[in-house]
């Protein structure tokens, strides 16, 4: 098993480094069944009920999103205040709990850059705390925590080279959701952490790829559930 480095600056010694994924799973997605419906319990092709009524619990490369990797939480809670000005435009201010470090600064590297819908023209930077330290060969992807476009905020992407020299504190930006007014509790997750080996890739048409390819998809069809968790799934360890 490969060996993930963190450690946090000192003012934040008391903070959880960033965690297994595992650890954060959404609360809607705990709630959702396999199936959208129960099963009957009497009449009706029981193989037609579960083809129609998969829910998103039964994606595993949806499930591999949220358990992959780590995640970095917020270490103090903060607060989001919306401003409309006099002429109706939106901004926001953030506000936190006096501490010795600063999470959030203006942003102001990122001209150019498109706003996403649903979340303030305004950009700011976490100032991220921690430093990430992988072995050699190996990099980070540092993200949005994958499909949580339920957080307040939304980080941008970046790929960082982490085993020569470790990641140390600096800023990443995130954009801030409409509507986030309100207390932003600790613990909330900022930011996903996945760690990938570097290799050197070439790419190629192969003819052979598309008999392969069906024949997966015909034997994938010929089971009502459950195909690529036993026959083309790795499981992904993160501790």
């Amino acid at each position: 098993m490969k060996n993930i480095k963190f450690n946090l600056i000192p003012e934040l010694d008391y903070a959880n480094i960033p965690l297994p994924a595992k650890r954060y799973l959404p609360d809607w997605y705990k709630k959702l069944k396999p199936l959208k419906e129960d099963l009957p319990k009497s009449g009706g092709s029981l193989l037609s009920h579960i083809s129609k009524n998969k829910s998103a619990k039964k994606c595993v490369p949806f499930m591999d999103t949220f358990t992959s990797g780590y995640i970095l939480e917020t270490w103090c809670d903060l607060e989001v205040m919306e401003k409309v000005d006099e002429i109706g435009n939106h901004d926001f201010e953030i506000n936190w709990i006096d501490m010795d470090w600063v999470p959030i600064q203006e942003r102001i590297q990122t001209e150019g850059l498109v706003v996403p819908e649903g979340y303030y023209k305004r950009k700011v930077s976490l100032q991220t705390p921690f430093f990430i330290k992988t072995p050699p060969g190996y990099s980070v992807i540092i993200s949005q925590p994958f499909n949580r476009f339920d957080l307040p905020f939304l980080a941008l992407t970046g790929i960082v080279d982490t085993d020569v020299h470790p990641m140390f504190p600096g800023n990443f930006p995130l954009f801030v959701k409409k509507g986030s007014n309100g207390i932003i509790p600790k613990g909330t997750p900022l930011i996903q952490i996945l760690p990938f080996k570097r290799d050197s890739w070439s790419s190629t048409r192969d003819s052979n790829l598309q008999k392969e390819g069906l024949l997966s998809k015909r034997s994938g069809f010929s089971v009502v559930s459950d195909w690529y968790r036993n026959n083309a799934w790795s499981k992904k360890t993160y501790e």
